[in-house]
């Protein structure tokens, strides 16, 4: 099927006036036959060589067996279609996954400048994973609530995750893209379209000066857990020197050297693609839990 028959996750994004690389104008002109598609440049050429590691990590780190669905097509509306970088299932549920590599690519869906490094996403990649996430729906039948974004940035490799509004996407965006399809089969150009704006999350007030103060003191324990790994470097090395006694003493502290085994583990994942049948027999999910993540522009 070619990109020219039918309407893309990156093609949403343009209909939804996120997209900071090409304009609506442009996507009818290569619908209807008058230009050709996109030529890859050294960004995209790049992105396709990374998305195999990105995500092959993205699984090791999240500890999960994904796969690749290729392009999907809606089951009627058949102008609609897709192709996810992985897919895969969490408590019974669709996780979508998209890869990308570089660092900030234009404004986030809520009119902000979207760095991925605090865990905000461009627009177009918004609307990108909301779409995959409806065509998941629509042809397996399984929910897709949520959509994450794995990210190879200059400082390693993010994974960013999205809760989809499907329904939102079902109500506001679809009559958004059978209109265009309409302009694409009656030859008529569309006009450029609103930018859709989600709106930003909610600001907590009150609590200034605890956000001030937790901030302040992580850098201070993040400069401690520095000075404390130089000092332990250091006792190292002079036990070293000592030709690692089992205890040695200084400044009133004892210290010891035990060399432990290699600890034993178990490679999940072999054992999912090997014997199924044995790691769902012996395999239990734990219970839903919270967490809390506090981060200053710029940090980690």
């Amino acid at each position: 099927m070619e990109r020219r028959d039918y309407i893309g996750g990156t093609d949403v994004a343009v209909m939804l006036g996120l997209n900071s690389y090409s304009t609506i104008s442009e996507v009818w002109r290569r619908k209807v036959g008058l230009d050709g598609e996109v030529e890859a440049d050294d960004r995209m050429r790049w992105g396709l060589l990374l998305e195999p590691v990105i995500l092959a990590e993205t699984q090791r780190r999240l500890d999960v067996v994904g796969y690749q669905p290729g392009c999907i097509v809606h089951p009627w509306l058949d102008y609609l279609a897709g192709t996810p970088d992985l897919v895969y299932e969490r408590d019974g549920a669709l996780v979508v996954v998209d890869a990308k590599w570089s660092k900030v690519r234009g404004l986030g869906a809520d009119g902000t400048v979207a760095d991925p490094d605090i865990g905000t996403v461009p627009g177009q990649w918004w609307a990108q994973l909301h779409h995959y996430g409806w065509l998941l729906e629509e042809t397996t039948g399984k929910t897709c609530a949520l959509g994450q974004i794995a990210v190879l940035t200059p400082d390693g490799l993010r994974i960013i995750d999205v809760p989809l509004d499907l329904a939102w996407y079902r109500q506001d965006v679809l009559p958004r893209l059978a209109a265009f399809w309409r302009s694409v089969q009656d030859g008529v150009e569309p006009v450029p379209p609103a930018p859709v704006k989600i709106a930003p999350p909610p600001a907590l007030d009150g609590v200034e000066e605890a956000v001030a103060e937790y901030l302040q003191a992580s850098t201070a324990l993040d400069a401690a857990e520095a000075a404390k790994s130089a000092a332990k470097a250091r006792i190292e090395a002079a036990v070293a020197q000592a030709g690692y006694p089992a205890k040695s003493t200084c400044g009133g502290a004892t210290i010891s050297y035990i060399v432990s085994k290699g600890r034993v583990s178990l490679d999940t994942k072999r054992l999912e693609a090997e014997q199924p049948d044995t790691f769902r027999q012996y395999s239990k999910t734990g219970a839903s839990f919270a967490s809390l993540r506090i981060a200053a522009k710029g940090t980690k």
